[in-house]
Formats: C-alpha cells, sequence, structure tokens
C-alpha cells in the first residue's frame, strides 16, 4: 500500500487512500469471526457426541430389558435374571453418563481454547491497528510540516 501510494510534493513522504487504509484494517478484523464460528462447530459436535452418547445408552437399555424379558420367560431363575437385569441397567446408565460427561469435558474445553485464540488475534489485531493509526499520523503530520512550509516559502516569496 505505501509502496504504491502517491509522492508528496517537496517532500520524501507518500500520501495514503485513507479509505484504502481503513479497508485493508476491517480485512483484519472480518478473519476473527472463524476463531468464533469454530467454537460454535465444536458445540455442535458436542450436541452431537452427546446424541450418541444417549442413543448407545439407549441400545445398550433396549439390550437389556430384551435379556431381562427372555430370563423371565426361562422359568425360575426370575431373581436372578431380575438383578442382572438391573445391574446392567445400572451399568448402562453409568456409561452414559460417563460419556455425556466426557463429551462435555471435551466440548469445554475447545470452546474455552477457541475463545483463548480469538481473543488473542482480537488483541493482535487491534496492536496492527494502533500501530498502523500511528504511522498514518506520524506521515499527516509530516504532510502538514511539508504543507505550512511550503506555504511560508510561497509567502516569503510574495513579500
Amino acid at each position: 500500500m505505501v509502496a504504491e501510494a502517491k509522492k508528496a510534493p517537496l517532500s520524501s513522504s507518500v500520501m495514503l487512500d485513507k479509505a484504502r487504509a481503513y479497508d485493508l484494517i476491517d480485512q483484519m478484523r472480518v478473519a476473527v469471526p472463524d476463531q468464533v464460528f469454530q467454537a460454535s462447530e465444536v458445540v455442535e459436535h458436542r450436541d452431537g457426541t452427546l446424541i450418541e452418547a444417549q442413543e448407545e445408552a439407549n441400545r445398550i437399555l433396549a439390550d437389556a430389558r430384551q435379556r431381562s424379558e427372555a430370563m423371565l420367560a426361562s422359568g425360575p431363575e426370575v431373581k436372578d435374571a431380575e438383578a442382572r437385569a438391573q445391574e446392567i441397567l445400572r451399568r448402562a446408565d453409568e456409561e452414559a453418563e460417563r460419556r455425556r460427561q466426557e463429551a462435555e469435558d471435551e466440548a469445554t474445553r475447545r470452546v474455552a481454547e477457541a475463545a483463548r485464540s480469538a481473543s488473542y488475534q482480537l488483541e493482535e489485531a487491534d496492536k496492527y491497528a494502533i500501530e498502523l493509526m500511528r504511522k498514518l499520523e506520524q506521515q499527516l503530520g509530516s504532510y502538514v510540516d511539508n504543507v505550512r512550509g511550503s506555504i511560508d516559502q510561497l509567502e516569503e516569496k510574495q513579500s
């Protein structure tokens, strides 16, 4: 952008296109929402994992019910079958809860990581924008000084 800028008369300074400089800064800020999008994908992934865990728990429960019904139909081992069915159900519930907790922990970790990354990128973009604005301020100050000097020279010629 600076290499393509027009040279200021009577100086080694250049004139930057203000709109183009602001456009460049805006483009840098637009890149940050990608991290926010990634964070929402992580949340969606977590929801999918939770659904999968619930479906697995439902399959385990259905299997346990089928086994217990089959055992009930077979005769005198009903109490043993009921106890085993209850144990299977208990284990299925524990496994479903463990998987749900793991999925939630992973999603929380990823969301926090994405938030940290987005925050860092915003901070870096702001630092860069400040740096550009300070350089622009210096250049504009130099232009003002050059213009004042040129005006003074012209006024001296007229006197």
